[in-house]
């Protein structure tokens, strides 16, 4: 059985980081954001 996967997002506190965070956090993935401003 494969383990789930991490995930590290970059430039996660807009744009398209931040979307493409929430969308994983949605899916139920495990998510570390990286960003230089706190959001």
């Amino acid at each position: 059985m494969r383990r789930p996967a991490r995930i590290v997002v970059t430039g996660a506190s807009r744009g398209i980081g931040r979307a493409i965070a929430r969308r994983l956090l949605d899916e139920g993935r495990q998510v570390a954001l990286v960003a230089r401003d706190e959001a």
